[in-house]
């Protein structure tokens, strides 16, 4: 399960992803992002599975940053 919300007046769109409500634990994972940012992303950010999550930055020419959120249990 994964999905985006914006919130209109503070800048920032979430994304996350994670299990749906019957099978979900203690916490998925997610990215707060800037506004600004989003609207030049190459590409939404991908769930791999309910534990990780990418997001890939453009930064110069060919060159792309992959941040990647983790969620992982005690």
């Amino acid at each position: 399960m994964e999905g985006q919300l914006e919130e209109v007046g503070v800048g920032y769109t979430f994304f996350w992803s994670g299990r749906s409500k019957a099978e979900r634990h203690v916490a998925d994972v997610a990215f707060a992002t800037r506004n600004d940012i989003v609207v030049r992303l190459p590409c939404l950010p991908q769930d791999i599975n309910d534990r990780l999550m990418s997001l890939r930055l453009h930064l110069r020419g060919d060159k792309f940053a992959t941040i990647i959120s983790a969620y992982s249990p005690e």
